[in-house]
């Protein structure tokens, strides 16, 4: 719990409060001289234990990724493709790809985790692009296969469906 103090000489508001750290011991915390009112103090230690459990939360994600990729969704390791072929193509290709794949890929594929993709979520999918051009579905198909591809070769994902 966090106790809220104002400071008689300058009138601004400090925040003091303890926290475990990822070895167990315990620190004393303080957020400090900048809240012109409690409220303000308030607002900045809830904000700051957000930003914590996010930030606890991510890091016990990946090592969760780390032992068991497919339990990866499908949103991290297009993340992880993005990073990839950032410096590897022109400027213009990856926006063009960029484009592509977040109006049609990721509306379906994004929260699926990895292990939930099979052929049939596949082709589930492609039924949803059928009012688009032969050539364009085409272009998708391959987008998915090589963000998979991708998948299978970097991160020890068991097999492109």
């Amino acid at each position: 719990m966090a106790s809220f103090e104002k400071n008689k000489s300058s009138g601004l508001w400090t925040c003091r409060f303890r926290e475990t750290d990822e070895n167990g011991n315990v620190k004393n915390r303080r957020l400090s001289g900048k809240y012109k009112t409690k409220k303000e103090a308030q607002y900045a230690y809830e904000d700051y234990i957000a930003k914590k459990a996010e930030t606890d939360e991510k890091r016990k994600r990946e090592l969760a990724l780390a032992n068991d990729p497919m339990q990866m969704t499908f949103g991290e390791l297009l993340e992880k493709y993005f990073g990839h072929k950032k410096g590897r193509i022109r400027e213009s290709s990856y926006y063009d790809i960029e484009n592509k794949i977040s109006t049609n890929i990721v509306p379906f594929f994004s929260q699926k985790k990895i292990c939930e993709i099979q052929p049939s979520t596949v082709v589930e999918w492609q039924n949803k692009l059928m009012h688009l051009s032969y050539t364009y579905r085409k272009d998708l198909n391959g987008l998915l296969s090589s963000i998979l591809s991708y998948g299978v070769r970097y991160h020890k994902i068991t097999s492109n469906v």
